[in-house]
This record gives structure tokens, sequence and C-alpha cells, in this order.
């Protein structure tokens, strides 16, 4: 069980985290102001002793915090769907290989249905990038655009996106620190995939 003010304090952290520019959790190392003679005036309150009881370990209460604000639920706190969120950022962190590759393979249909190229994954030329058509259209998880990021490095070359895709784009570099993988093993997958794309 984590207490209530600590509970707070970590959902403070990742809040600011995923709605802000100006704090970095990792960078500011968590921490956050507030009193608890503040907390014990909110109203709510007993909620983060709600959540807190479900908890032994701060990491697995930051997960939760952290997978209802990378899948867009900023009511974590007021939500009953925030348990859900948390199920699936759990099962997707635990089968991060396999889901990838079932990812890539799903990617790769998508091209092969449509007469696309492996560029147009990542070209703004044309609007829109494909992948992030697919990710804004729930065909490809934030996590897989984590990955591939890491491969490809397309988020500054989607800079000029940010005016109508900001939200998307702050989402996918907020979470990046927070998805962990094998790199060796899902690159391997990835380099054959592209090998793969190359050929379309």
């Amino acid at each position: 069980m984590i207490e209530a003010f600590a509970t707070y304090k970590y959902f403070m952290a990742i809040k600011l985290h995923f709605t802000t520019d100006r704090y970095d959790v990792f960078l500011a190392n968590g921490k956050v102001s507030g009193s608890r003679a503040a907390f014990e005036k909110r109203n709510d309150r007993f909620l983060f002793d709600k959540i807190g009881r479900k908890f032994d370990q701060p990491r697995d209460l930051i997960d939760y915090f952290v997978a209802n604000f990378a899948y867009g639920n900023k009511s974590v706190i007021y939500s009953s769907e925030s348990t859900d969120y948390h199920e699936v950022w759990t099962k997707r962190k635990e089968s991060r290989t396999h889901m990838f590759k079932t990812q890539m393979s799903d990617i790769q249909r998508h091209l092969e249905k449509n007469n696309l190229k492996y560029e147009d994954l990542f070209d703004i030329d044309n609007n829109v990038p494909e992948l992030l058509s697919l990710y804004v259209g729930g065909h490809v998880h934030l996590e897989t655009m984590v990955i591939l990021d890491e491969f490809e490095n397309f988020l500054p070359q989607w800079e000029p996106l940010v005016m109508l895709w900001g939200d998307q784009l702050r989402i996918i570099n907020k979470t990046k620190k927070f998805v962990k993988f094998d790199k060796t093993k899902i690159q391997s997958i990835y380099q054959q995939y592209k090998e793969s794309f190359a050929e379309l």
C-alpha cells in the first residue's frame, strides 16, 4: 500500500510530465511542489488513498499513472476506465517483442494492400505521414511509435506537423523513456521487416 499523499505526489509528477513542456519527470527526479497541509484540504484526497491501496510498489503506481496519461485519460483519478488503461499498458509491456513483431506485420500488410513504399511511412511531403495516420487511427500502438522513432529518429522531421498534430507528437516524445525494450532483439526484427519493405 502506498500512502495517499505519496500517491498524490506521483500523480502530479506524471501529470506535469505529460501535460506541460516545461517539466520532465526524469530531469526533475519526480520532485514536485505541494505540501501535505494543502493536500489535506483537497476534497478528492480519499481517491488518492483508494488508488494507493491498490499498489505495493511505487513503480507499479507510476505505471498506472503513465498508462493513463500516455493513452489520453487525463481524468485518471475520477475515471472508471483507469484500470483498463493500466491493464493494456501492462499487457503490452509484458509482451513487447511479440507485440512489436505483430505490429510490423500489420504495417507490412497495410503497405502492400495500399501499394505504398517504406518511405511513405515517414514522408511529410504529401501532408500526413502514413505511420502517423496509422497511429491516429488506432492501428499502430504508441509503444510501436516510440520504438520506431528510436531506430529512425523521424520525430524531428515531423516538426512542421506540430500545428495540427502537436498533442500526438508530444505524447510520443513524453512516453519515450517509459517504454523499455530489448533493443538488440527488437532491432533485429525491425531490420528484417525493413529489408522486406525495400522490396515493395
